[in-house]
Formats: C-alpha cells, sequence, structure tokens
C-alpha cells in the first residue's frame, strides 16, 4: 500500500536535511508529520472500509443460501466468529500515540490481506455450517486445471461428476 504524500514529503525532507534546517523556527518538520499522519489516518481508515465492504457483500451472498435460514441467529454468531467474521472493530485513530497504536496492532498491509480473504473465510463459514445441518457432508473442491477444449471440458466435467455421484450414493451430502 503506497502512501500519497510520501512522494511529496520525501523532496523537502531532503532538502531540511541538506539545508541543516532540523532546529530551524518555525519547525519545518511539524507539517510535513501532518500531512503524512493525516494520510496514515485516511489510508488505515479507507483499508478497515474495504474490509468492511467485503464482509458485508459476503454477508449478503450468505443470507441467500439455503444454510441461512435453517440456523439460529446464535448458530451464526458462533460460525462467523469462529471463521473471523465478526464485526469490524472501530478504529480510534484521532491522537498520534492513537493512529501508531492502532499501526502496531494491525499494520496496512495487514488490513489489506484481511480484506482479501474475507471470501474465503465466508466459503469456510458456510461449509461448517452445512457440516451442522448435514454432518456427513463432504466438500469436494473440483481440481483447478485449464481447459482447450470441448472435449478437455466434457471430461472434467464427467470426472467431477463421477466423483460427486460416489459421494452421494455412499451417503453422503456433498457441499461445492
Amino acid at each position: 500500500m503506497r502512501l500519497e504524500q510520501v512522494d511529496v514529503v520525501r523532496p523537502q525532507v531532503e532538502a531540511i536535511i541538506a539545508q541543516r534546517l532540523l532546529l530551524a523556527e518555525p519547525d519545518p518538520v511539524k507539517p510535513l508529520l501532518d500531512s503524512l499522519t493525516t494520510d496514515l489516518r485516511q489510508a488505515i481508515g479507507d483499508a478497515r472500509q474495504r474490509v468492511v465492504d467485503a464482509r458485508e457483500r459476503e454477508l449478503a451472498a450468505l443470507s441467500e443460501t439455503a444454510e441461512w435460514n435453517k440456523l439460529s441467529d446464535a448458530q451464526w454468531w458462533d460460525i462467523l466468529h469462529a471463521q473471523g467474521l465478526g464485526p469490524i472493530a472501530e478504529l480510534h485513530i484521532g491522537t498520534d500515540d492513537l493512529l501508531l497504536a492502532a499501526l502496531d496492532a494491525k499494520p496496512l498491509d495487514a488490513w489489506a490481506t484481511e480484506a482479501l480473504v474475507v471470501p474465503t473465510r465466508m466459503r469456510q463459514a458456510r461449509e461448517q455450517a452445512a457440516k451442522l445441518l448435514e454432518p456427513k457432508a463432504v466438500r469436494v473442491r473440483p481440481r483447478s486445471t485449464t481447459l482447450k477444449s470441448v472435449s478437455e471440458v466434457d471430461a472434467y466435467l464427467a470426472e467431477l461428476r463421477t466423483e460427486i455421484v460416489e459421494l452421494i450414493e455412499a451417503g453422503s451430502p456433498v457441499i461445492l
């Protein structure tokens, strides 16, 4: 994640150092720090919002699944928390110390990673819910492949169908 103000501030910092202005009055560093902390506050707020948006989008999709209405709110609460999908905590970044503490607790890159893993965690939550409803359910993960022809598609789908049918015939519901 790149902060916009870094490129603006860097030449000014280099000039302050080159001209030995660190002790000059008025303090030439303070406005630069203020600019960077404002940029950091905006960046961490935006990063948190991306996580919130991803969570809300995935929860909306989850609420339309068959599993959603079959489990109680308490069961969903437990499942979502077990998958790290509980409510996203508010940021307390009003002071520089609070901003630094928030960044120490979760750096900007960690926020970006969290936004990326929300869909995977939500799939795991859905799988966990399906297992509660159907304890014998088995997860089938179609293998990743590159298909280049219709015959390859047909062969791939036939293989997947065979795997699924065998599991169902053995009495195991299948989760895809």
